[in-house]
This record gives structure tokens, C-alpha cells and sequence, in this order.
């Protein structure tokens, strides 16, 4: 899953992208946790654990259905086995999904916390890079240390590692300086690999997983037709 976390506070910030045109962009605003539940779905390193749970509750009724093509006898599945896929396939997406929504909530809810949010923070963009101020955290990060920036309907999403981010929601600038805030960041902000995004592990390792996941089935299978 994607973490937030703020980025130590550098001591001096060096100077970026030279004068920052129309001024510094200032804004404050007081965090709640829907600012952080709004963008969770569109970090990039979430799609890796969208696509395994997809993969997860599909994989029973696959195996069901392949492992009935090659019953060599003709007979269909054991009346065990059929009940078991059929619970498992009802079951299993509502489970997963119940723990991505945990996940969500639950980093959204430290996000706030970590940060006191309620209590208002400060987003600070000039020539020097972007700030951050609130009770719990003060951070600062020159233009050239960020990694990537992501736009969402309802905030700027700023990666100062590649595993940490800075939300920044939008309502905190008025609709011009959103404007001029977003050709400050696309024109500022390198786009940077993100470490644990790649939706597809290395080959080895993948094969290796579906082939235990076929020979556990292929194991209950066995165990419940020699009933």
C-alpha cells in the first residue's frame, strides 16, 4: 500500500527554476480525512493491490472450471468441491474488499493525525520549492528533490520520495492560483519512477505463485472427492 509520511525538514532549500512568475502561491487549509480517502484510489502504487485482489477472487472459479475440463472420468466435480468454489466466489471479493476500504481508512486517518490537520495547515510554492506547516509537521522540499506530481479532481498529489507524498487539496487556493498552480507543478515537478508500482511482478515469481495456487486446489480437490 501507499504511505504517507513527510519528508524530513531541510535546513536550506537551494533555488529552483529561478523566479517564481506571478509570486508565491499560498494556501491554507484545514485537512479531513476525505482529502486523503479522494486520492488513495489513484496512486499509482494501489494498482499493483487492485490487480492482485482482482486476480485472488477470480482464481477459485478458473481453477474450478479448468480442473473440470480435464476430468478424465467424465463425472463433474464432487458436490464438496462445487459448494466450496460457489462460497468462495461469493464470499471472497466482499472480504477483499472490505480490507482495501480498512486500508484506506486507516491511512487516512494517520495521515490526519500525523499531521493534525484539523488544525489547519499551510502549502507554501516559491521559487525555493514547496512547504508544508501544520501542528505536527514542518517540511520543505526543493523543486529539484520531488519526484512526481498526480492530479485528482480534488488535490495535487506530491511525491517527495518515491514512496512518500504531500496531499495537497485544492479548496485551499482560490480557482485562479489553482490554475497557476498546476503550470507551476507540471512545469517544475519531474516525473520520476515510484518505487512498488509496477503492476506486474518479475515473471519467476509470478509463475511461481499460480503454480501453488493450482496444486493447493488441485490438493482439496482430491481430499474432498475421496470422501
Amino acid at each position: 500500500m501507499s504511505s504517507l509520511a513527510a519528508a524530513p525538514e531541510q535546513g536550506k532549500l537551494e533555488t529552483d527554476g529561478g523566479d517564481f512568475e506571478g509570486g508565491p502561491i499560498v494556501g491554507r487549509v484545514e485537512l479531513t480525512t476525505e482529502d486523503f480517502t479522494s486520492a488513495w484510489t489513484a496512486l499509482p502504487g494501489n494498482r499493483p493491490v487492485f490487480v492482485q485482489r482482482a486476480l485472488t477472487a477470480v482464481a477459485l472459479p478458473l481453477f474450478w472450471l479448468m480442473f473440470s475440463m480435464f476430468d478424465s472420468d467424465g463425472t463433474s466435480a464432487p458436490v464438496g468441491m462445487t459448494w466450496f468454489v460457489l462460497l468462495q466466489s461469493l464470499l471472497l471479493p466482499p472480504a477483499l474488499g472490505f480490507r482495501l476500504w480498512r486500508a484506506r481508512a486507516e491511512w487516512a486517518k494517520n495521515g490526519v493525525a500525523d499531521l493534525r490537520g484539523g488544525e489547519g495547515v499551510e502549502f507554501r510554492f516559491d521559487s525555493a520549492g514547496v512547504s508544508l506547516h501544520s501542528p505536527g509537521s514542518q517540511s520543505q522540499h526543493a523543486w529539484s528533490t520531488l519526484f512526481r506530481c498526480l492530479e485528482t479532481a480534488h488535490a495535487f498529489l506530491i511525491f517527495v520520495t518515491p514512496s512518500a507524498l504531500i496531499v495537497v487539496p485544492k479548496r485551499a487556493f482560490a480557482d485562479a492560483e489553482q490554475a497557476r498552480l498546476r503550470a507551476r507543478l507540471l512545469e517544475l515537478v519531474s516525473n520520476r519512477p515510484l518505487r512498488g508500482t509496477n503492476i506486474w511482478r518479475p515473471l519467476r515469481s509470478t509463475v511461481t505463485d499460480w503454480v501453488l495456487i493450482g496444486l493447493a486446489f488441485f490438493g482439496v480437490w482430491q481430499v474432498l472427492e475421496w470422501k
